[in-house]
């Protein structure tokens, strides 16, 4: 229940930074306005950046809020739905306010570099935030690449891991999905999950599995976290199943 419990958090504190800023009209709360000099403040329509900023605040408030009432009913791709809304948002934001502040334009009306370089800036790091999140968006939903050496079995990719065959204790397959109750370090996407969980049937586990891909593997071990394991199809998975008996058997 911690995650949900941030999400709200997160999500009250930037509606009422929507109120102070977007109502209030308290621009002192910008540290580029703060620090701007009498002459630069003349050049600024600060109740227009004022209704900008506070309505970007109160978006990104909401989608908090809602991806913390999401992630509560079982939603798990709530808080990387959440942060998406938060980057476009703070984007669209920051861009959409330049026009409002004349210290941007020479003379004439049009954008000095000054205006330039805070769009592009901007622009540059939302691509690379977007580059990183469908790189991790692709790794959680690709299955594992999994292989047999004489005593170690090797779980390659993101949250990749290595485990003895002396400490595996039982190998089944399940039909149903486990219930996962929070997400210590992992990655939960369209119900695809990678990484560390805390389940309600086996407490920690490792995970790689989808929810759409039953049935999945249950590796329990002596002295570690049970590990979850499923590939794109059934039939795919039960191979592995039997590739990974066979090498415990050997």
């Amino acid at each position: 229940m911690i995650m949900p419990i941030i999400l709200f958090g997160v999500g009250v504190m930037m509606l009422l930074l929507a109120y102070l800023i977007g109502v209030r009209k308290m621009y002192d709360l910008f540290s580029g306005i703060n620090t701007a000099t009498a002459e630069q403040k003349a050049k600024m329509d600060l109740p227009a950046i004022c209704r900008a900023t506070g309505t970007g605040f109160a978006v990104i408030g909401m989608a908090f809020l809602i991806a913390g009432g999401l992630l509560s009913a079982g939603v798990d791709w709530a808080p990387e739905a959440a942060f998406a809304v938060l980057f476009v948002t703070v984007w669209i934001m920051i861009v959409y306010v330049q026009r409002f502040d004349g210290n941007n334009f020479n003379e004439a009306g049009c954008p000095n570099k000054r205006y330039y370089l805070a769009v592009f800036g901007i622009s540059a790091l939302l691509i690379v935030v977007l580059v990183l999140e469908t790189g991790l968006v692709a790794a959680t939903i690709n299955s594992p690449k999994i292989s047999f050496a004489e005593e170690i079995m090797e779980i390659k990719g993101m949250y990749g891991t290595n485990i003895a065959k002396s400490e595996i204790t039982g190998i089944v397959l399940i039909d149903q999905p486990v219930s996962f109750s929070l997400k210590t370090n992992g990655s939960a996407v369209f119900g695809a999950y990678k990484g560390n969980f805390i389940s309600k049937q086996y407490g920690p586990v490792l995970v790689y599995v989808k929810e759409s891909s039953l049935p999945w593997i249950c590796i329990l071990r002596s002295g570690g976290k049970t590990v979850l394991i499923s590939q794109q199809s059934s039939v795919e998975t039960k191979k592995l199943y039997d590739e990974l008996r066979n090498w415990i058997n050997s």
